[in-house]
């Protein structure tokens, strides 16, 4: 391994930075292990890219350092509540991102904005201008982002304020299949992908519990990712009273929209630009999931889900919201049907925003709907 890829080096560089604090529990190292391997073998990364990617995972190490000082310094924090969160999942691509921004509008509910997500320890006594900060380096950073992948905007809504993926929080063990939406790393893919990562549920969960020391008591998280679909059976052990709520679309189009957004990403910051690869190992990621979602479902009460169609979502955002919320004992009354609607006037869903085709990624619709046709039958997914 090269020395831009040394864990070791990038260790020692962030405990110099946060102040040799450690780093908490050390199950993280073989993600971080896997994915550094991973990047230098298989992702074909540009040598500029190569060198920030690597600048990305030290301030990851930073923050979870920061993380680890804050359990020790206040370990009641372990024990805080988290009573009944909502999980909001299902494939990439399938209308989570509008259903989370929705949901967090309600009364009652609150979502973390990505600003928090990159930033999840507020220092002792930080005030208005540290949170002002936080917000204007998460907003630059997702300038930068849309310059370098052009029409991104398009593919994934993400602003600095608004509510973002946990995966920003699994980022600092170095266990989210995110990074095989960003880079080419097939060897990490099948890696995240093979076993349930308990020890990054609860990390993840001790890391909500930190973030939680500034929410309003009483407030019910809604939480989102895509790739809790690949490890429902870990997030239930985490969170015994969560309710996931799981949204479905026709694999025809969500696994090619899933393929643009891997090829933008990709194709900018190295040498894989070849749509049909990208295709085939966008069907390896799918393969891979679905299956371990239908097992982990089949072992769990029905009640502790919620399946909401996407096409469903998109003909009656404000009914589907309000079976939502009758699914979890939460009221939806005028107030809430007037956010909702005022988030959806202002955000509206433009259909052909995100152009694709199948046959763009090597793919062919019907094929696709005959692989997964199991799925298709078991959740009704309109076509």
């Amino acid at each position: 391994m090269s020395s831009l890829f040394q864990a070791e080096s990038l260790l020692q560089s962030a405990a110099q930075l946060a102040g040799d604090a450690g780093f908490g529990e050390r199950f993280f190292r073989e993600g971080l292990d896997v994915l550094l391997r991973s990047w230098e073998e298989e992702a074909a990364l540009h040598p500029a890219r190569a060198w920030r990617t690597c600048g990305s995972v030290v301030d990851l190490l930073v923050t979870r350092a920061r993380l680890a000082e804050r359990l020790r310094s206040r370990p009641q924090l372990r024990d805080a509540p988290l009573a009944a969160p909502l999980f909001i999942t299902g494939l990439p691509r399938t209308g989570t991102t509008m259903l989370h921004n929705v949901l967090a509008r309600l009364p009652g509910f609150r979502a973390f904005a990505t600003w928090e997500l990159r930033a999840p320890v507020r220092p002792d006594g930080a005030g208005a201008a540290w949170t002002a900060q936080q917000i204007a380096r998460t907003a630059d950073d997702i300038r930068a982002l849309h310059e370098r992948v052009p029409g991104f905007e398009r593919i994934h809504r993400v602003e600095a304020e608004s509510p973002d993926e946990c995966n920003w929080l699994f980022r600092h063990s170095f266990t989210t299949l995110v990074f095989s939406f960003m880079w080419r790393t097939p060897s990490y893919m099948r890696w995240i992908t093979s076993a349930p990562r308990l020890e990054a549920y609860r990390d993840y969960r001790a890391q909500l519990q930190v973030l939680g020391e500034h929410a309003r008591p009483g407030d019910q998280l809604v939480l989102k990712d895509p790739c809790h679909l690949w490890h429902l059976d870990a997030l239930l052990a985490a969170f015994p009273d969560a309710v996931v709520i799981q949204l479905h679309r026709d694999p025809a189009e969500a696994v090619p929209s899933l393929a643009s957004l891997c090829h933008s990403l990709q194709s900018m910051d190295s040498g894989h630009s070849d749509p049909a690869a990208t295709g085939a190992y966008c069907v390896e990621m799918v393969d891979r999931g679905l299956p371990a979602m239908m097992e982990a479902r089949a072992a769990h009460p029905a009640a502790r889900f919620v399946d909401i169609r996407y096409r469903s979502l998109l003909r009656d955002p404000l009914g589907e919201i309000e079976r939502i919320c009758e699914a979890v004992g939460r009221p939806f009354d005028e107030q809430g049907a007037l956010a909702v609607s005022d988030w959806l006037g202002r955000n509206p869903h433009r259909p052909g925003a995100h152009r694709y085709r199948p046959e763009d990624f090597g793919l062919e619709a019907g094929a696709l709907r005959a692989r997964y046709a199991a799925y298709i039958d078991r959740f009704g997914v309109e076509s």
